[in-house]
């Protein structure tokens, strides 16, 4: 009986390894959407409450610093458009849109007397910029 649970796990445990190789095998642009999700996960937890954003201000800037640098590399890649068979243009329109947003929030955390509610307003607008990207060029996920 112990020897079947042994095999069992052996098993599973090099399924597990296998499904987390074929991971590796990601496009440019998932690999830096993967980067700006975890920046923008920060981001989210540094303007969702009043005290998250009071000591929060120094991570907002860097993060959104970082956002922008990615984006300006995804900005360039051709695959979205190719894949969705759409013109570059429209991707790289929203990608500037991301930016844009992105270096709103940061002057907004760097800015005397701005509020929690006003950087969360900024942090939805900017989520909203991805979302846009994400209905035309990642419908299939």
């Amino acid at each position: 009986m112990l020897r079947k649970f042994a095999i069992l796990s052996v098993t599973l445990i090099t399924l597990a390894g296998l499904s987390f190789a074929a991971d590796d095998d990601e496009t440019p642009t998932g690999k830096i959407m993967e980067q700006i999700q975890n920046k923008t996960n920060a981001l989210r937890k540094a303007t969702r409450t009043k005290a998250d954003f009071a000591k929060s201000t120094k991570v907002i800037t860097t993060d959104t610093e970082a956002v922008v640098k990615l984006a300006k590399e995804a900005r360039e890649i051709k695959e979205p458009a190719e894949k969705e068979k759409k013109p570059l243009a429209a991707y790289q329109k929203l990608m500037d849109d991301m930016i844009k947003s992105a270096e709103d929030l940061s002057k907004l955390a760097n800015k005397s007397g701005s509020t929690q509610i006003q950087a969360k307003e900024a942090f939805t607008a900017y989520t909203k910029t991805c979302a846009a990207c994400h209905e035309v060029f990642k419908k299939d996920e």
